[in-house]
């Protein structure tokens, strides 16, 4: 979608192709906010806030969500639907400004039948929480996730909820948190062994199963959580397949930011690094898991503020067309007591196909400063591919860093360093 206009292109493609609007209105769809979608009956509805309308793929237009019995829910202020998704075969809508602790769902396989009060009641039929005995969550709805076909996932903004099993059919909502919200929008994905991961409304990132209380995953990058601004950030969390990682992006909304910056965690080792795209007009504002037919197809793609799908491609030199820049630090290196350590040497092992990159080392009395600290002459030493010399130091401090950097594609092996402890005269000597 561009400017409210749809567009659409099949694989391999080099161009998007905007879909006929038969709605009436120009264009279909409101591009104030960020628009939000789902597919039933090979149709995708879409969720803007202030329009009702479906793409239809069979004559490539896009036409007017229109009931054909009832009313599609809407506000009193005349809102519709921010958010939504599918769910055991229904249209589930929600993020209703005058109406947001409520959740509607359309009759099963039939997204244009909302009759909440049809003459006779059936377990098929169209239901809302508030026409259901199980009643409003008590929250304001942030995000509906469905995890499986029994179970809907509910953030509010200060809890988190499921409903199991079908509204019609005695369904059930239970409260899993009342400590823990979720972030607006899409901000969840599922890995392959069924972990839901999302970011919270005060941005944390969690995992959680179903029987289990949410898990706190993002302590690591907890310092540049915090800085978000919730409230001015699109939050989406996307999983990838190729790199077998968690993408948490965080992207300003308000114009493209030069200063966003993304996180990954590598699943395989729970590792968590920053991203941080060179050209700002690149930063995420949707996420999409191609599921193609060849291995490069299967990719979770990512669409700009410049109008173009992307996705991450592991065995890439460049990023369309600009020097892929990496960073890494390793530390910081301490004593159990904290006493000062000497670093006498480290000595490096890249792979044999690895690019050339620059270490430098830092140090200081604690691992804040050491990390603040200027890097220790001489700077921007060289390790190459294979096994390298050693590479001298002989600098003491209470806590080490050794940084990474380069513009080349490498991989590193293991890194020896040689530390020694100071002994406890010096240390007397020191605190003299």
């Amino acid at each position: 979608m561009d400017r409210g206009r749809v567009f659409t292109a099949s694989a391999e493609d080099t161009a998007w192709v905007e879909a006929t609007n038969l709605t009436g209105n120009t264009p279909p769809l409101n591009y104030t906010g960020i628009v939000r979608s789902t597919v039933l009956n090979q149709l995708m509805f879409f969720f803007d806030g202030v329009n009702l309308c479906y793409y239809e793929p069979s004559t490539d237009t896009v036409k007017t969500w229109v009931a054909s019995s009832g009313t599609i829910p809407s506000g009193s202020d005349n809102g519709k639907f921010r958010l939504g998704c599918t769910w055991r075969g229904r249209l589930v809508g929600s993020g209703l400004f005058a109406d947001p602790e409520n959740l509607f769902c359309s009759a099963v396989t039939e997204p244009t039948t909302w009759n909440f009060f049809p003459p006779v009641t059936t377990a098929t039929q169209a239901v809302a929480l508030n026409t259901a005995p199980q009643g409003i969550v008590g929250d304001p709805i942030y995000c509906v996730a469905p995890y499986s076909n029994d179970l809907l996932v509910v953030g509010g903004s200060q809890t988190l909820k499921v409903i199991s099993g079908d509204l019609m059919a005695n369904g059930q909502v239970d409260l899993i948190s009342s400590k823990v919200g979720m972030a607006w929008g899409e901000p969840y994905c599922m890995d392959t062994k069924g972990n839901l991961y999302f970011v919270s409304s005060d941005a944390k990132v969690y995992a959680w199963r179903p029987g289990m209380q949410p898990e706190i995953i993002s302590n690591p990058v907890a310092q540049i959580l915090k800085r978000v601004d919730m409230g001015k950030t699109g939050v989406r969390v996307g999983f990838d397949p190729s790199g077998q990682a968690i993408h948490v992006f965080l992207t300003t909304l308000e114009q493209p930011n030069a200063d966003d910056v993304h996180l990954t965690m590598e699943l395989r080792s729970g590792t968590w690094t920053t991203l941080k795209f060179k050209n700002k007009n690149h930063n995420p504002l949707a996420l999409c898991n191609y599921d193609g037919n060849r291995e490069q197809d299967r990719a979770l793609h990512i669409g700009s503020w410049d109008g173009y799908s992307r996705y991450f491609d592991i065995t890439a030199a460049d990023d369309d067309g600009s020097v892929i820049e990496s960073d890494v630090v390793i530390g910081p290196l301490t004593s159990q007591d904290f006493a000062e350590l000497m670093l006498e040497q480290l000595i490096a092992d890249l792979a044999e196909d690895s690019g050339t990159v620059k270490f430098n080392v830092y140090k200081g009395p604690t691992a804040e400063k050491a990390l603040a600290s200027t890097a220790l002459a001489p700077v921007d030493r060289t390790w190459k591919a294979g096994r390298n010399n050693a590479s001298p130091v002989h600098r003491a401090g209470h806590a080490i860093y050794i940084r990474i950097t380069s513009t080349n594609r490498w991989a590193l092996e293991r890194i020896r360093a040689e530390v020694t402890k100071q002994g406890e005269t010096r240390a007397r000597q020191k605190g003299a």
